[in-house]
């Protein structure tokens, strides 16, 4: 159980590393859509900086105003 559970955590991590992941849409006015062959995987407004300095969403940008910004990968 304890090594296929590791092994699944490896291979989920080889999936994240391959994966070219990226915020699409425009502030502050964003319409954010995934171009074709991207996967969506999410859809948000902004991004807060935690406590210990991180982005709740890597490489946003600026928030949006009206509408949100799309998380799209390409593998």
């Amino acid at each position: 159980m304890k090594v296929t559970f590791i092994l699944l955590v490896f291979m989920i991590n080889i999936i994240y590393v391959h994966a070219s992941c990226e915020w699409f849409g425009t502030a502050p006015f964003c319409e954010g859509s995934c171009p074709p062959g991207w996967s969506h995987e999410g859809d948000d407004r902004h991004s807060e900086v935690g406590p210990d300095g991180n982005e709740s969403n890597p490489g946003f940008g600026l928030s949006c105003y009206t509408g949100t910004k799309a998380l799209c990968c390409s593998s």
